[in-house]
């Protein structure tokens, strides 16, 4: 599997400086060479030198026809359109609002920004429908981390007064006012304000997102079942999380296409964002202690994604309804495919050593929103009150006893991961079975916060 154009190399490989001894005839190297091309994602010969575009190298014949339009270099053409446009806007709009002045400053900014990831940039593992969408994908993406990092140095009042340039709605939102006794019949009405809701949309192109990107549906059960644990548990800090129990027993969780339904043209649409080809993941998450450790740590990343959304709404007073919610859960879903796809790459290829452009940027982005609503949350916005009993020591008891499993279900497991090992292991040893499951008995009890 190719990782999204990301340079490869064998773990161990000598630097480029190191002399080597060459006894082959130089006929033989040249054919090593074009053998083994940029698109094997292994140790090339020239690794300095080598394209980027390692997928294109390998697959271009094929991708071409494939492509919704094919690609072909315009460097001149579309910097030639580039400033006759803003030549155009230039000197036809003398705005005299020094607010609308730096808006255009910065769209303008980010335009020429986004186009240069589009001409200039490396391709990663998506192809189509273009490989440049991605590219910008990954370019908007570093605009949001950017953003992230200015707002990471001002203070509250400062860093909803920069949004507001853009998003004038934040620093609106009221505070949210959960009533006494949550409406949890199930009639027209209340099915008609779930379906309309954003987080309804959020959700169905979350798990059909998620599909695409772990294409394992035990993975995502996993992610969806702990996301539910999550919002139970949370209700103190964040009170849109306080839901009825009927919401969740109606949600479906059926990501993995098992029906067959024809869609047509909207099915052809959609194809053309998906990946060049489907390759079946074999995540084997028991078969190390180093790949699980590996795996929990992907869904906690996916995880604190989601929840970054709730935090990050809370703290800057940001209403559900803003752009600025629509466009992040856009981004990171859009940013989230290819990332999975070359983190997987990363803990299953042995020759991979660096992690590619899009998981590394999944992973900042992540990282810096935390740090965005951990600073802005510490006069009071957040976690004003101590966890209940009832989600607190159910917790600890979950953590406690799934530790206690871990240690003893892994001590004598291999350090190195086999394929087909967790299989073997799981239905082995009937004792530890027990207490897996049993570890997660606690979490019942969080059930408790719904409302009925």
């Amino acid at each position: 599997m190719a990782e999204g154009g990301a340079t490869l190399r064998q773990r161990g490989r000598p630097a480029a400086s190191t002399p080597r001894v060459d006894t082959q005839d130089p006929s033989q190297d040249e054919a090593e060479v074009v053998e083994r091309s940029p698109g094997s994602q292994r140790a090339s010969p020239r690794p300095e030198s080598w394209s980027y575009n390692t997928f294109r190298a390998t697959h271009g014949s094929e991708v071409e026809g494939l492509l919704l339009f094919p690609e072909q270099p315009r460097q001149f053409a579309v910097l030639f359109l580039v400033v006759a446009g803003f030549s155009y806007y230039s000197f036809t709009h003398d705005s005299q609002d020094a607010t609308q002045n730096v808006r255009n400053g910065l769209f303008a900014g980010v335009l020429i920004f986004l186009v240069y990831c589009f001409l200039q940039t490396r391709d990663g593992l998506m192809m189509r429908p273009h490989p440049g969408v991605w590219r910008v994908v990954h370019g908007c993406s570093v605009v949001y981390l950017l953003v992230l990092a200015a707002m990471l140095v001002q203070n509250r009042d400062g860093a909803i007064r920069a949004m507001q340039f853009l998003f004038p709605e934040v620093g609106s939102r009221p505070k949210t006012v959960v009533p006494a006794q949550l409406q949890c019949e199930i009639n027209v009405d209340s099915l008609y304000r779930g379906v309309s809701s954003i987080w309804f949309v959020a959700h169905v192109t979350g798990w059909w997102g998620k599909m695409c990107m772990f294409r394992d549906w035990r993975f995502c059960w996993v992610l969806s079942i702990a996301f539910e644990i999550l919002e139970l548990a949370l209700q103190f800090v964040i009170p849109d999380f306080q839901e009825c129990w009927c919401v969740c027993a109606s949600k479906e969780y059926d990501w993995s296409g098992r029906r067959g339904k024809k869609m047509g043209y909207i099915r052809l649409a959609l194809n053309q964002f998906t990946p060049f080809s489907w390759e079946q993941y074999h995540w084997e998450v028991f078969s190390s202690f180093k790949r699980f450790g590996q795996i929990v740590f992907a869904m906690l990343m996916c995880l604190v994604t989601e929840l970054n959304a709730f935090f990050l709404l809370t703290t800057l007073s940001i209403p559900k309804e803003s752009n600025f919610n629509a466009y992040r859960l856009s981004l990171v879903f859009l940013i989230g495919i290819p990332a999975a796809a070359e983190y997987y790459e990363f803990i299953a290829n042995p020759d991979c050593w660096r992690l590619g452009q899009n998981a590394w940027m999944i992973l900042s982005v992540a990282i810096f929103e935390v740090l965005v609503w951990v600073k802005f949350s510490a006069n009071g916005v957040l976690f004003t009150e101590p966890p209940p009993p009832l989600v607190l020591y159910p917790i600890l008891a979950f953590v406690l006893m799934f530790s206690l499993w871990m240690l003893l279900f892994f001590r004598d497991a291999p350090r190195q991961p086999t394929p087909r090992r967790a299989r073997g292991l799981v239905t082995g040893w009937g004792c530890l079975d027990v207490l897996f499951w049993a570890s997660f008995t606690p979490l019942l009890f969080l059930t408790t916060q719904w409302a009925f």
